[in-house]
């Protein structure tokens, strides 16, 4: 499997972000991604994307979904909008958490 093939070989990799559309249940491949990097121990953060498309309001009700699918709790899950900045500090603390801890996988 060459995904498998590259996150073994990938020595300097620390951390990986997940992109979902924040507008749809998590896709079979999201689904599959997810799975595959619990099974190999490789930390991970679902971005939910496209944030800005929907109301504030209506972001709780789509992560409902996202979250049984990718078995993770809405407050792991960063929302992010490269349009109107949303969730673009907290996205920046993480990558900086995670880059602070020096320590590979």
């Amino acid at each position: 499997m060459m995904m498998q093939d590259y996150f073994e070989q990938a020595g300097e990799l620390r951390h990986v972000l997940c992109l979902v559309d924040i507008r749809h249940e998590p896709t079979q491949d999201d689904i599959q991604m997810n799975r595959f990097l619990r099974q190999m121990g490789i930390p991970f953060t679902v971005i939910a994307t496209k944030a800005d498309k929907i109301s504030r309001g209506a972001r709780s009700r789509q992560l409902a979904p996202i979250c049984r699918a990718l078995l993770v709790q809405p407050w792991e899950i960063i929302c992010f909008s490269g349009e109107d900045g949303t969730g673009r500090p907290e996205l920046l603390h993480k990558i900086e958490e995670i880059l602070a801890t020096g320590t590979e996988r």
